[in-house]
């Protein structure tokens, strides 16, 4: 018995319902039709088995080809992972190493920006707690622990901060980073550092100014006058200069404040 579903088994079945046949010109129609047919589907049958026999994998010898070659992958995956776990511990310590370092440069910049930050809050009641490097790359930064009336703040400290309040915190973490021993720049230019500041604030900046202008070159542009008034009034050693335009364009440096 044929497979129904194979092409053979098909036609030898149409082949067979001509056993119900009794008009004689039908019946040798069908023979001849059907006979053509079933020739043809029987050469091949016979092509395809002789195939099957020259092939005794039954054409799975391309998937075992490939499944060998998953095996082998297979098997370096599981070397791999062996090793994976010990390099991720590796690389879990080198990252925390780099954290203890990073605190350790950044300790005395932190320690340094507090007092900076000490001296021009004035009355504020803002306090930093601590500095941090975060990130990696060009996405590295600075982030900020303050604490409001000695209650540590989970905002961020720009939120709680005016802009005059916030130029005064960069400038508490920029000016000890430019005092770090081993900077190899000996001076600093800072531009219009007073902005929006009010008035104690720049008379504390002027105290600051003073003490680091003792250990590098400071060189300040500010269209503000208070600056100078308030180095002049505290006493503090400067050289003020002030640089005038006319209508037509032309500028000159006068000796202070012109």
């Amino acid at each position: 018995m044929l497979p129904p579903e194979s092409e053979l088994g098909q036609v030898w079945a149409l082949w067979e319902s001509g056993a119900d046949i009794t008009d004689l010109g039908e019946l040798a129609e069908h023979i001849e039709t059907v006979g053509r047919k079933l020739r043809a589907a029987a050469v091949s049958a016979r092509r395809a088995a002789a195939e099957r026999l020259e092939d005794p994998t039954g054409g799975w010898a391309p998937l075992a080809e490939q499944l060998s070659g998953w095996l082998d992958d297979a098997q370096d995956a599981v070397v791999a992972r062996d090793t994976l776990g010990p390099a991720e511990a590796a690389l879990n310590w080198l990252a925390e190493q780099a954290r203890e370092l990073r605190s350790e440069q950044l300790g005395p910049v932190a320690s340094q920006a507090e007092q900076v930050w000490f001296r021009l809050r004035q009355e504020r009641r803002i306090d930093l707690q601590g500095m941090r490097l975060i990130g990696r790359g060009a996405r590295r930064r600075v982030e900020v622990d303050v604490a409001v009336d000695g209650v540590a703040d989970q905002t961020s400290a720009p939120g709680l901060l005016s802009q005059g309040e916030f130029q005064a915190l960069a400038l508490s973490i920029c000016l000890p980073r430019a005092l770090v021993e081993g900077n190899p720049f000996g001076f600093l230019v800072l531009d219009d550092p007073v902005q929006a500041m009010d008035t104690e604030t720049v008379e504390g900046l002027a105290s600051v100014l003073s003490d680091v202008g003792r250990h590098r070159q400071l060189i300040v542009f500010t269209h503000d006058t208070r600056l100078s008034d308030a180095l002049r009034r505290l006493g503090l050693p400067s050289a003020i200069r002030t640089i005038n335009r006319d209508a037509m364009s032309n500028v000159w440096v006068t000796e202070g404040d012109g």
